[in-house]
């Protein structure tokens, strides 16, 4: 098995199919790795349940909007709103 497949199949299994769905998009390949990036941080404080809860939990400091309501439905890893969900990630492990 490639390592690509094997970090979907990850990303799938912690963030279950509907949200992986929902956050991959149609740019799966250009959003596999940054997605794995705040998972990564992300596994330092929750355990896959958390992780799926914070992603749709509302944040003060994403406008009150959850960050994958905050991601949108057509972001880019460059997108400004993309590196402040991954700000917000890497904050939890200080």
């Amino acid at each position: 098995m490639n390592q690509q497949k094997s970090d979907y199949q990850e990303l799938e299994r912690i963030l279950q199919k509907d949200l992986f769905t929902t956050l991959m998009g149609e740019k799966p390949t250009e959003r596999a790795h940054y997605l794995h990036d705040i998972v990564d941080f992300l596994q330092g404080a929750y355990n896959d349940e958390g992780i799926n809860h914070w992603f749709q939990r509302k944040r003060t400091e994403l406008d009150g909007k959850s960050p994958l309501e905050y991601l949108g439905t057509d972001w880019k890893p460059e997108d400004e709103k993309a590196k402040e969900v991954l700000e917000l990630a890497r904050y939890l492990i200080g």
